[in-house]
């Protein structure tokens, strides 16, 4: 107590550090969703004009074959060269402005999110549920796409508390990233039929909590991109194929919004396994599956 019999209590100073982090944070995260909303304008405008290039360069390569019987060999050539280079330039910027479009779609998407109610869920369903998604998913996109797809569940029915739209959303994005690895092993196969692409998902309580494992038997990861994955914008994927933001947003959703924990291993060249561990609580909201 003060002299004049008021309190004199302070915060202490890491209480008072963090909150300043923390008020940065949201700082932060309001200027960055404006940010994201401005890009979207220019981004829009880069892949419509990419594409109404490619068809303006077909037009123009017909406008011109009538007259480059005009031209001597040379000519011709290096007319075709530089059409033929132009469209291979726009195509690049059309990829590119299509993986830059993916990531602002990941990070509002992630953002409207908020914090979504736990839900008491039949595990094994919302994995199958995963796992069906992810694999017509693929079938659609990839050519000749197969894969042997197993199960291997705890015997018993596991009922966790979790948020069942975030969990499906880590679930598919690391069977696909599974499928990728065996459909690149494969098209590296020389002997037809000598390798068979498969991934597997296993459920195993242990530890107070509930083991997920997703493993394949593709092309593995280096052993120097292991510590990298959950990296925010680190992919091993060609640049227009992947955000480099799936296994940072798994990451937040099992670690921050689960409070479980999520590790990778492999070995290059053999296989890729992550595991998910979830922690067993009665603090749930809801009743019954949602699934």
């Amino acid at each position: 107590m003060g002299a004049s019999g008021e309190s004199t209590f302070q915060i202490p100073e890491e209480l008072e550090e963090r909150l300043k982090q923390l008020e940065t944070l949201a700082s932060v995260g309001t200027l960055t969703a404006g940010i994201i909303h401005e890009l979207r304008n220019p981004l829009n405008f880069i892949n419509n004009f990419s594409v109404t290039s490619v068809e303006l360069i077909e037009e123009l390569k017909e406008a011109l074959e009538p007259h480059l019987g005009n031209v001597d060999a040379r000519q011709k050539e290096e007319i075709l060269t530089i059409a033929g280079d132009l469209a291979a330039d726009i195509e690049t910027i059309r990829k590119h402005g299509k993986r830059a479009e993916s990531i602002i779609n990941n990070m509002l998407a992630f953002a409207r999110q908020g914090a979504s109610a736990p839900t008491l869920t039949d595990l094994h369903a919302l994995l199958k549920e995963a796992m069906d998604l992810a694999y017509h998913s693929q079938q659609r996109v990839g050519q000749g796409f197969q894969v042997n797809l197993e199960t291997h569940f705890e015997n018993a029915t596991i009922q966790l508390c979790v948020i069942p739209h975030e969990l499906v959303r880590v679930l598919i994005n690391l069977l696909s990233n599974a499928f990728f690895a065996t459909q690149k092993k494969m098209e590296g196969q020389n002997e037809a039929g000598s390798y068979q692409p498969t991934v597997s998902v296993s459920t195993q309580k242990t530890g107070g909590g509930v083991e997920i494992t997703i493993r394949d038997n593709g092309m593995g990861i280096p052993a120097d991109n292991l510590g990298r994955l959950f990296t925010p914008f680190f992919t091993t994927k060609p640049t227009h194929q992947g955000t480099g933001l799936g296994l940072s947003i798994c990451h937040e959703i099992i670690v921050d919004h689960h409070g479980g924990q999520i590790h990778a291993n492999s070995i290059e060249g053999e296989f890729a396994e992550f595991t998910i561990w979830l922690p067993e609580t009665d603090n749930c909201t809801g009743a019954g599956s949602d699934t």
